[in-house]
């Protein structure tokens, strides 16, 4: 009798345990996915040479790394993590590591996203031969960075 006392209570706590196991193993699994297998480009800008039309469309088709002059293309912020309505951000761009420019982003554009589309064509900017990037910040911590090389 003692035995099934000792067992009858023992269910509960092995159910919370079982529980907490499953919890932490989904979590675990849900981590992996979205940083290794799920290639959602978490801090990065995403250029493309696929006109976008709309801010929250985000998806990247087209990805280029390297264009040559005169080649529209297009950014796809895809931030660190879920921005919060009140979050500052600042973009900067550079040319060759030299600033070329500073700039707010409207809180109304990122607002609880994860990403933005920059519907505007880079080539107006990035108009010559170089290494463009651009980096998005929150305060000290950068959400989103990427590099463009322009070629002749």
């Amino acid at each position: 009798m003692a035995a099934a006392v000792g067992g009858a209570a023992a269910r509960p706590i092995l159910r919370i345990l079982g529980t907490i196991v499953v919890i932490a193993v989904i979590a675990g699994g849900v981590f992996v996915y979205k940083k290794v297998a799920n290639p959602d480009h978490l801090g990065q800008v995403i250029y493309s040479t696929d006109s976008q039309t709309s801010t929250s469309n985000c998806e990247i088709t087209h990805q280029v790394t390297t264009v040559k002059v005169g080649t529209s293309v297009y950014a796809i912020y895809m931030f660190s993590h879920r921005l919060n309505s009140y979050q500052a951000v600042k973009e900067e761009d550079f040319k060759d590591g030299v600033s070329i420019g500073t700039y707010d982003l409207p809180t109304d554009k990122s607002a609880d996203v994860d990403c933005l589309t920059v519907t505007d064509d880079l080539q107006t900017d990035f108009d010559a031969a170089g290494v463009y990037e651009i980096k998005l910040t929150s305060g000290t911590e950068v959400i989103a960075d990427g590099k463009l090389t322009i070629t002749p």
